[in-house]
């Protein structure tokens, strides 16, 4: 498994996201960063994984307004998981950290 499943993976148990039924989908605030200015969205998060996949899913319209996508892959993108806050990564110019709204 590549490091950034196996930080996903880390960021899902982290906040016991994972549902009984297996799925993973959250409400969270996603902050978007480019050169020093920050535009924060709320957001609905859903989160496909297995041994080999692990693709990121962002439900809010908004924020394809921010031109890039509104789906990420494990596989193209380094995630670091900052234990207890955040998941964190990098797509072009962008830093994007996904907080997590659990109860």
């Amino acid at each position: 498994m590549n490091e950034s499943l196996v930080n996903l993976t880390r960021f899902i148990e982290g906040f016991n996201l994972r549902r009984s039924n297996g799925a993973v989908y959250f409400n969270a605030i996603v902050i978007l960063a480019i050169n020093g200015i920050e535009k924060k969205e709320h957001t609905e998060v859903h989160i496909i994984t297995s041994d080999q996949l692990g693709t990121i899913y962002f439900l809010n319209p908004a924020i394809k307004l921010y031109e890039f996508p509104d789906f990420f892959d494990a596989k193209k993108y380094l995630f670091s998981y900052v234990s207890g806050q955040c998941l964190k990564f990098e797509i072009g110019k962008y830093i994007i950290s996904i907080y997590p709204q659990v109860k």
